[in-house]
């Protein structure tokens, strides 16, 4: 769907599945590249302008989504970097739906994020340098998700600011982060 409205956009898949900290049952995070300026640093935001395209964008590809059957509903979220909150359904071998009772993954979409992908090849690197970083992650994200405190929009803590605070941790108590930086 995003190669026929953008031929020249591709989809990334980043977050928590692309880093391996996925809990049972985690979303999708996905980025659309190549369709408009993409974010820089990991901190920075959409100003007013770029984040009304970038929202006009994503209801855009979502109407697609739902006509072609891949989604029933969605929610764009009009944040610092606006995303489209949904349900992927499943498909068969050749693309196609498969249909009401089929299988369905939630998914956070954004567009020209590309931060966000790029923080996963650190996050990766400090998995394989840190050998306790994945299980305490893992054991504070199903405590925050427990509480409620896991969707960055409703005031709780995103799976990249864990991992920072956790690697932190971990630096504190004389694990040597050095590497995972570079």
């Amino acid at each position: 769907v995003v190669a026929e409205i953008w031929p020249t956009a591709r989809v990334v898949l980043f977050g928590s599945q692309a880093a391996g900290l996925a809990l049972p049952g985690s979303d999708l995070d996905l980025v659309v590249l190549g369709v408009m300026p993409h974010l820089a640093t990991p901190a920075e935001g959409f100003g007013a302008p770029a984040r009304n395209t970038a929202a006009n964008l994503l209801e855009t590809l979502a109407r697609r989504l739902r006509a072609a059957g891949l989604i029933r509903r969605h929610t764009l979220v009009r944040a610092k970097v606006p995303i489209v909150k949904t349900f992927l359904l499943s498909v068969d071998s050749a693309g196609r739906p498969m249909g009401r009772g089929s299988a369905q993954m939630a998914a956070d979409i954004s567009i020209g994020a590309a931060n966000g992908a790029a923080a996963v090849a650190l996050v990766q690197r400090a998995v394989a340098w840190l050998p306790p970083l994945r299980p305490l992650c893992l054991v504070v994200k199903a405590l925050l998700k427990e509480a409620g405190l896991n969707e960055v929009f409703t005031g709780g803590v995103s799976s990249y600011v864990l991992i920072n605070m956790v690697i932190a941790h971990l630096q504190c108590e004389g694990y040597d982060v050095r590497h995972v930086l570079q």
